[in-house]
């Protein structure tokens, strides 16, 4: 399970600088992430030489900066940066780290209609919905199956919305079946040269896919330069289905200058991503960035990176991005990472190992007070369990009550004596719990995202909801 945000803490009372996981601690907090100080799980010590204790404030922070952590770098995994017209990369770090995409998956997706619309078909045309189309997990546009939905429409819900139930439409639609679709995907991806990406689905749902940040800025360089009448569509601000005004994912359309769009990404285990199109007097770039730790702190990087790539501060040399996958020291070693990067995904400490569901409740206070008596009662049984809690939206927010911190035995007998006295509950491994997590974080996040477009829609836009 991935660490608690970290701090550097300097206290007036201790001697030394201290990387803890915690929230609360006496002294100035100065938060960071992306350091590896961060993810280790243990509590890290790093003195500065003749650090004393009695060292005046003024001067401490003033040597704050030299006293960070080994290895501290930026709150993401990986990132590229290139002009879309030369190719030429202007910033690249960790650029063939293979990483998740996460819905970054749906540009090769949207890449497989738009030359299918390329061929002759008719974008008016409808493709139909399946069940299993239909019952896709969130995000969803909300299709029902035995319908059937505009080509333009299936195209703007995977790329503006992220829409995994319009994905699979276009996959069964293309090629018959979702599994024949990845097929297709794959081996469009070796004609472009993605030479360490590998999909699994049409919509970038947690799988073992994976891909890097120099592959995903040639899939969008391609895009950009390939179509260029379907420009267009990655840079709408939302749009309506069905009478409601959805929003696009991503934050830069409207609040970054020559923002043109792209795409989003995120799960759990991928971080949040992002591949931007921007456009400066003439010139338009391709940034990447990939497993950032929060949604604000990826499009705060996206920002930073655009900005000092159109003021001329290049820190690659001169090379293209498809000569980048040759390229030594960008991270082609690294190993796909499996815990959890997305900090949305982790309020607290989660649960681990085997768990058991003793109760809903509507906060999640009531739901860690359910848990703690479950415990409290058996005591001896369940030594070193913990009370935790899981959101759960069915419509209004709820807060499942779980002990957690067991092994599958534990957690079996424990529930079976609960059963026994008319209780009832349920026990789930630490695999179920993580996919219960990211799917509590996906529809928390998509409500976040409502609320904040809600909040700027036009007197129109509100009307259609």
């Amino acid at each position: 399970m991935a660490a608690r945000h970290s701090y550097l803490a300097l206290n007036p009372r201790a001697s030394g600088l201290f990387a803890l996981q915690s929230v609360s601690m006496p002294g100035i907090l100065f938060p960071f992430s992306g350091s590896p100080c961060s993810l280790t799980g243990r509590r890290q010590r790093a003195r500065a030489p003749g650090a004393d204790a009695t060292l005046p404030w003024l001067l401490a922070l003033w040597l704050l900066p030299a006293l960070a952590c080994p290895g501290a770098g930026p709150s993401y995994l990986a990132a590229v940066v290139a002009d879309a017209d030369s190719g030429v990369v202007l910033h690249a770090q960790n650029a063939n780290r293979r990483v998740r995409p996460a819905s970054l998956t749906k540009l090769m997706t949207a890449l497989l209609v738009m030359e299918h619309l390329a061929g002759g078909a008719a974008a008016e045309g409808e493709w139909p919905v399946s069940a299993r189309a239909a019952g896709q997990p969130a995000v969803r546009l909300g299709l029902r199956s035995g319908r059937a939905i505009p080509v333009s429409t299936v195209l703007d819900a995977v790329l503006v919305v992220s829409a995994n139930d319009a994905a699979v439409v276009a996959a069964e639609a293309l090629a018959g079946s979702e599994s024949a679709f990845v097929d297709r995907m794959n081996a469009a991806a070796k004609r472009l040269g993605l030479g360490r990406t590998r999909f699994d689905n049409a919509s970038g749902l947690p799988a073992p896919q994976a891909t890097t940040a120099r592959d995903m800025a040639v899939l969008a360089r391609h895009l950009w330069r390939a179509f260029p009448a379907q420009r267009g569509r990655y840079a709408q601000s939302g749009m309506t289905y069905a009478g409601r005004w959805l929003a696009t994912t991503n934050r830069l359309i409207g609040s970054y200058q020559g923002a043109r769009g792209m795409k989003t990404g995120f799960t759990c285990r991928a971080g949040f991503n992002m591949v931007a199109a921007a456009e400066r007097r003439g010139r338009t770039l391709i940034a990447v960035v990939l497993g950032a730790r929060t949604r604000a702190g990826r499009d705060r990087a996206i920002r930073n990176l655009l900005d000092e790539a159109f003021a001329g501060k290049t820190s690659t040399p001169s090379l293209t991005v498809e000569a980048l996958q040759d390229a030594r020291g960008q991270g082609d070693g690294l190993p796909v990472s499996v815990a959890i990067i997305a900090r949305t995904c982790v309020q607290g400490q989660g649960p681990s190992g085997w768990n058991i569901e003793v109760g809903v409740k509507r906060t999640e206070k009531e739901a860690r007070a359910v848990a703690r008596e479950f415990i409290g009662e058996r005591v001896s049984s369940l030594r070193g369990a913990r009370a935790v809690s899981i959101p759960r939206y069915t419509g209004v927010g709820l807060h499942r009550a779980i002990v957690t911190g067991l092994n599958q035995d534990r957690a079996r007998q424990a529930c079976l004596a609960y059963r026994q006295q008319g209780g009832f509950c349920i026990i789930f491994g630490p695999d179920a719990a993580s996919r219960q997590l990211e799917e509590a974080a996906r529809i928390r996040t998509l409500a976040e995202e409502y609320r904040a477009s809600a909040r700027k829609r036009t007197p129109v836009e509100r009307r259609s909801d």
